[in-house]
Formats: C-alpha cells, structure tokens, sequence
C-alpha cells in the first residue's frame, strides 16, 4: 500500500512556534524557521505566534508564510543543501547551509525577471526564516519573482566572514543548478533584513562582495533595516553593542576590523543599485544606519532610494501593519527600473 504525504495541520495564532517546527509536511524545515544557537528561539520556541510582537514579528505575516511553505512542500523537493558532504566533515555547519525554493507561478513573468536571494536576520546569532523568509517569499512570488530564502551559518562568536561564504555558495549552487530551478543565473537580486540586511549591503562591497568571489554583480540590493557601519548605534547601550561586535569578530574588534566591515567605507562606484528601507521608530537598528548609506550611494553616483517610515520599529519584515505596507512593490519596480529594458 502507497504511503502517504503526511497532511496539513491548520495554523492559528494560538499555536505555539515549536508546535509549528513539530508540524510534519515541513519537518524538514523545522529547525531552520529559527536556526542557529541564539537565544530567539529559545525565546519564542513555547509562545504562541500571536506573542512574535516581542521580538517585532506580525503573526498573520508568519501564519501566511508557514501556509505557503506548506504549499510548497506538498509540490515536492524544496530545501537544498549547497555544499558538498566532503565539506561538511571539516565544518559540520556547513551541513546546515541551505536554500529553500519558492518559484513564482506565473513562469512567463519569473523568466523576465533576475531571480531572489533572500536572507533573513537574526542579529547573526540566529537566522529567522518563519517572519522575515517564508512571508516575503510569498509576496515576491505574487509579484513574479523566484525565491530563494537562505540559512547562513550564525554563531555566538566570530562568525565572519563565513555568513558571506555562505552567501557565495547559496548564489553559485543556484547558478549551478539553473536549469533545475527554471531561472537565468545571472540576473539576481539580493534582499535581506536586519543581520540579514547587513549581509546584504556587505555584498555590493569591494572587498567583501560579489566581485571578491568571483560571482556576477547582482542587478540590485535591497537593504532592509540594515546594520551599514558600526558605529551608528545612537541610544543603544555599549554592552549590547560589544556583544555584537564579538559576534561577528571575535576578539578582534579594532576599528581596523570594523573599518574592514564597513559598508560605508567599502562601497564604491561599482555598488549596485540599492532599494533600502527602515522606518524611524527602529530602536534596535537606528535608521541612520539605512539614511548614511543612501548618503554614501548618492556621493558615489549610485542609482539608489531610501523609503522611510514613521512608524514599522524592527522586524517588519514584508511591511504589513507599517508605513512601508508597499516597499516589497516599490523595490522591485524600481529594480526593474534600473536594469532597463531586455531583449
């Protein structure tokens, strides 16, 4: 007798998110709605959705994200590991490195367009596909754009430049595998939030990026409530900051080696056009971070816009319920807008 799939759980508000990583059609997801080893998920793991508020996340955005990854799970193969087993003996991190595939339905629009990397924040201690992977991809696809949603490696201490490795590897396994995945492998565009965000604005620099690993310059960037320079943390108290910079770093936290993760003072007048957004009332990731960095663009010539909410704080993720509802739209247009007309 044929097995079946195992079915669909109906998501409420009420459900818990470790209820949700338990769900069996997407238990091959589950430990990468929240991966890595910080402290969200042990925060959330026995709230229900609804309580996502206290880390910012809306939870009909994520009820909406875990319907459509369950969606996608019921079509077939959808998470791909994107390096080889050999590597995964020399850092068994690597194992958890991985991209999940959302292709737009309307194949005729998504072959004109770059496809997406998607990489969720997490303040790099964590990577939070469930609010800020899974809803956004939903939306992309509506809008006739491919998706990937990246986990990159996190950690508690030094971990760059390795989430940029990852990057790198998750961008070539697509491009490996174009044709798998229906898209064109050198049209992309790179969105991330947050950490994620940062991950993001580090790719378009010179000495960090794209260009560093050999790989096409994506056609943009958008930059979500990102962290661009470290020293851009007005009001947020010198401890948290510390622990932060160990995070990425390590001992090491010189200014020489913040200087060198400077999104700032890395891009250059090869940086690619850049959609970014924060909303003012973001009191973990001040938007003067987002408003420099259109500053910089700007200086450098660089096709660039800054959309500035009010009101969103941190963890919008596809904007509902914030001033910026719409610049999931706006970015790609004006993606499409820069790039021009294809033949």
């Amino acid at each position: 007798m044929e097995k079946k799939a195992p079915g669909r759980v109906p998501v409420t508000k009420d459900m818990t998110f470790g209820g949700v990583e338990q769900i069996p059609l997407i238990a091959e997801a589950g430990p990468y709605l929240i991966a890595g080893p910080g402290q969200y998920h042990d925060q959330v793991k026995d709230l229900p959705l609804e309580q996502g508020t206290v880390l910012g996340w809306n939870h009909e955005s994520m009820i909406e994200g875990i319907e459509y990854l369950m969606d996608r799970a019921e079509k077939g193969t959808y998470l791909y590991r994107v390096y080889p087993e050999a590597e995964w003996e020399k850092d068994s991190g690597k194992r958890e490195v991985n991209i999940m595939h959302f292709p737009a339905a309307d194949r005729g629009r998504a072959k004109g367009h770059p496809w997406i990397m998607v990489c969720p924040g997490g303040a790099y201690i964590n990577v939070c596909s469930i609010s800020e992977g899974y809803p956004v991809a939903k939306k992309f696809n509506e809008l006739g754009y491919d998706v990937f949603v990246a986990t990159y490696r996190t950690g508690l201490y030094d971990v760059m430049p390795k989430p940029l490795d990852d990057l790198a590897a998750c961008i070539r396994y697509v491009r490996g595998h174009r044709e798998r995945f229906g898209v064109n492998g050198e049209r992309y565009i790179v969105c991330g939030f947050s950490a994620g965000g940062n991950l993001t604005a580090l790719w378009g620099t010179k000495n960090h990026g794209y260009a560093a690993y050999g790989l096409p310059k994506p056609e943009a960037l958008f930059p979500i409530y990102p962290v661009t320079d470290l020293h851009l943390f007005p009001g947020i108290a010198q401890e948290t900051i510390d622990t932060f910079l160990r995070t990425m770093f390590g001992a090491d936290i010189s200014e020489e080696k913040q200087a060198e993760y400077s999104v700032l003072l890395q891009a250059d007048g090869a940086y690619p056009p850049s959609y970014i957004v924060c909303c003012k009332d973001d009191s973990t990731v001040p938007c003067v971070n987002s408003e420099k960095l259109y500053e910089r663009l700007q200086e450098l010539g660089v096709p660039s816009v800054l959309e500035e909410g009010e009101h969103g704080e941190h963890g919008f993720g596809d904007g509902r319920f914030s001033d910026v509802k719409d610049w999931m739209q706006h970015a790609v247009t004006f993606a499409e807008e820069t790039a021009g007309p294809r033949s």
